[in-house]
């Protein structure tokens, strides 16, 4: 079995993550004419889903068909790094186009701003730590928001970079 390169993996799934808390998919899109501040409030993680590409190959494929895992240890090492998913927490969205957080006991502030469609939440925009999320549901009562990463990444020490694709998608209740 090749070595894969899970220090790195994780390190990044965890950027990705930390971006802040985004929760499971929502069939519509429940945004139209929304504004800012609906968004305003104390939000709550209620569901955090994650999909992690290798070369366009699930990462479960990827550790087991390429990398010769067995099935065990493939899940086990998915389930390393879906320890450091933001899996519980709170954001508050301020009137103001602030926010403060703590998700799994890191504590963070910044700012947010939501796009005048509504579809587009960005935190700390024009800094070197901006995440910019696609916000699938906003209402009164529901926050879903998504982001995908993508990161050239040497994932089992041959040389050569693999591209990493993470998906997350939070949900969050009011």
């Amino acid at each position: 079995m090749e070595k894969l390169n899970l220090k790195s993996l994780v390190i990044l799934l965890i950027a990705a993550m930390a971006m802040f808390c985004v929760s499971c998919n929502d069939e519509d899109d429940d945004n139209d004419g929304v504004t800012a501040s609906e968004i305003v409030g104390v939000w709550t993680v209620s569901n955090v889903e994650g999909d992690i590409e290798i070369n366009g190959i699930s990462f479960m494929d990827y550790l087991i068909d390429l990398l010769g895992m067995t099935q065990e240890e493939a899940e086990d090492a998915l389930e390393e790094m879906l320890e450091d998913f933001p899996a519980s927490g709170t954001i508050t969205m301020n009137a103001d186009g602030t926010y403060n957080s703590n998700f799994n006991d890191e504590v963070d502030s910044g700012t947010w701003h939501l796009s005048a469609n509504g579809k587009v939440l960005t935190i700390d925009k024009d800094t070197e730590d901006e995440m910019v999320f696609d916000v699938t549901t906003l209402t009164n009562s529901k926050l879903v928001i998504e982001a995908t990463e993508t990161e050239h990444v040497d994932m089992n020490d041959d040389m050569v970079d693999e591209l990493l694709e993470v998906t997350v998608i939070m949900t969050f209740t009011k």
